[in-house]
């Protein structure tokens, strides 16, 4: 008698992660370092769940971008003249996981 194969197999329950909508920001911050007028071009990363930028979205931008110009240059909020987001590209609406290319 033939011994019949089992068709049951483990299953590893991954959770599904959610995903959420990124944006490449472009953002000019306007500054004053030693009495000289100076301007840097950074970009700020924008995750959301949805597919819009709210004025929450656009505060998170500036404050990001007034953060890096502290950390990397040394500038203090007394210093800063302007924070402008020149520029706003979606880049998709995918997992943290597939964004960073771990797929």
């Amino acid at each position: 008698m033939a011994r019949k194969k089992s068709t049951t197999t483990k299953q590893t329950a991954k959770k599904a992660e959610p995903a959420s909508f990124f944006f490449m920001n472009t953002v000019l911050v306007v500054y004053e370092k030693d009495e000289t007028p100076r301007q840097r071009t950074m970009n700020i990363l924008l995750e959301v769940s949805e597919p819009s930028i709210t004025k929450s979205g656009l505060g998170e931008i500036q404050k990001n971008a007034m953060q890096r110009i502290h950390e990397e240059n040394g500038v203090d909020s007394d210093m800063l003249r302007d924070v402008v987001i020149t520029n706003t590209c979606l880049l998709g609406h995918m997992t943290q996981e597939e964004f960073h290319g771990n797929s």
